[in-house]
């Protein structure tokens, strides 16, 4: 690889991962790149927590197999936290799945594997 490839190669994996993220939410809900590789998700008119653990669910399901990037096959991690307003409460989960003050359940893995 030359120096320009990894760049090249990351840019295209957050372009796979931000379609398929996409693919789980509904045309009036937003998938936003924070930078580097963080994407928030904001969902509007839940009708309960549960909706924001379906898609959850989703977006582990969608990143599950890996991206193929050109002629690499890439596996993206997630870590997901889950915050709804005007609820008060928030749900947090680390790189390694520990729940903190978990009203609804969310599940983690690694963040990148090549």
């Amino acid at each position: 690889m030359g120096p320009a490839e990894p760049r090249a190669l990351g840019v295209n994996l957050l372009k796979v991962v931000a379609a398929r993220l996409a693919g789980c939410v509904r045309e009036t809900d937003t998938v936003s790149r924070l930078g580097g590789d963080e994407f928030v998700i904001a969902l509007g008119h839940l009708r309960d927590a549960q909706g924001a653990e379906v898609v959850a669910r989703k977006v582990l399901a969608a990143l599950e197999s890996p991206c193929l990037v050109g002629a690499h096959t890439l596996q993206a991690g997630v870590s997901i936290g889950v915050s709804i307003y005007p609820v008060g409460y928030a749900v947090w989960t680390s790189l390694h799945g520990t729940e903190l003050k978990s009203p609804i359940r969310i599940w983690s893995r690694p963040r990148l594997r090549a």
